[in-house]
């Protein structure tokens, strides 16, 4: 009895830790895109996507306005599902200005109303088992 009740300790720390590792066992289903302003590709573009449940998956678009989504734990693409999809643009990577009297940042290259996923009005259908590729062209 006295080597069952350390091994049950054992057993039950090693289980705890994991499934509290990792991206919890979530399946990922691969996700890519474009996404355009007026038309044109725009560098620089956070997209993401915010499930119900889970872990959101977020991608940058790049010269060609091309994206792919990963999850934060690591694990590529989006979960299955229903997912909210917003866009966002950080600064130029221009260093801040040194006094609050500079420039003011640049404007969204794209209407604010695609900052936030409940007001964006884009959902995206992620499937697994196959690479789900989404294209939308943002109005400035």
């Amino acid at each position: 009895m006295k080597g069952i009740l350390p091994a049950i300790a054992l057993f039950a720390a090693a289980t705890v830790f994991a499934v509290g590792c990792g991206n919890s066992g979530a399946t990922t289903a691969s996700v890519k895109g474009k996404v355009t302003v007026a038309g044109q590709p725009v560098e620089g573009i956070a997209v993401t996507f915010t499930p119900a449940t889970g872990r959101p998956g977020v991608g940058v678009t790049d010269a060609g306005g091309n994206f792919t989504l990963s999850t934060l734990a690591n694990a590529d693409g989006a979960v299955p599902g229903t997912h909210k999809v917003s866009f966002s643009k950080g600064p130029s990577g221009d260093p801040p200005p040194s006094d609050l009297t500079g420039p003011p940042p640049p404007a969204q290259p794209f209407n604010a109303k695609y900052e936030n996923g409940a007001t964006s009005g884009i959902t995206a259908e992620v499937v697994s088992g196959k690479t789900n590729e989404f294209t939308w062209d943002l109005e400035k």
